[in-house]
């Protein structure tokens, strides 16, 4: 469905998504969990096939890797997680291929403390994001005024919970990790160009 201008989250700017990736994540010692994953798009016809709008498109110039790396030790009712995370990818802004490409690189840090007590629970989490966008080819096609735009982001929630017993069972407890994901990153790359604008 491509990018529409004035999207303020990076959901609010695609409807499916335009890439395929193949990686491979593990959990060690119920303590370190670690992914790498390579991330390529779906060719013009597959997305045309699947009903996805590719006007105005700036789909991923051959493979964006994306890595994630987490330790996430327990103690009792108490967890937390301390992890970093980044993505590597180079872009045809627009689909217009004539100035050449523009390239993302991404880097995280996030962190989680989590309390799973009964009845009560609490999860506190944070991330920071540090973007370097190098966008001399959408300058030169008129589609970003500056050639190299930085974006950094800090996201913080608290979201505390009573949890229902059911049959002396708790209910499904709070996932301790999170990972993003490309999909969420490469929506919000497609809105910062047309943010920055």
């Amino acid at each position: 469905m491509g990018t529409r201008k004035g999207c303020i989250l990076a959901s609010d700017c695609r409807d499916i998504l335009t890439s395929i990736s193949l990686g491979a994540y593990g959990f060690l010692d119920d303590l370190l969990y670690f992914e790498l994953s390579g991330y390529r798009p779906l060719s013009t016809n597959t997305q045309l096939v699947l009903g996805t709008d590719t006007t105005g498109f700036s789909p991923i110039v051959g493979i964006a890797p994306y890595w994630r790396v987490a330790v996430e030790p327990n103690f009792g009712n108490h967890s937390l997680e301390f992890g970093t995370f980044g993505l590597k990818s180079s872009v045809v802004p627009m689909g217009m291929s004539s100035a050449g490409n523009d390239s993302f690189t991404d880097i995280g840090v996030d962190a989680q403390y989590q309390y799973l007590g009964d009845p009560h629970a609490v999860t506190f989490r944070a991330a920071w994001i540090h973007e370097n966008h190098a966008t001399g080819a959408s300058q030169a096609l008129g589609l970003a005024d500056n050639s190299h735009n930085t974006l950094r982001s800090l996201n913080a929630s608290r979201k505390p919970e009573q949890r229902r017993l059911d049959h002396g069972n708790s209910v499904p407890s709070i996932q301790l990790w999170w990972t993003v994901l490309l999909a969420v990153a490469e929506r919000a790359h497609r809105c910062a160009i047309h943010i920055l604008q």
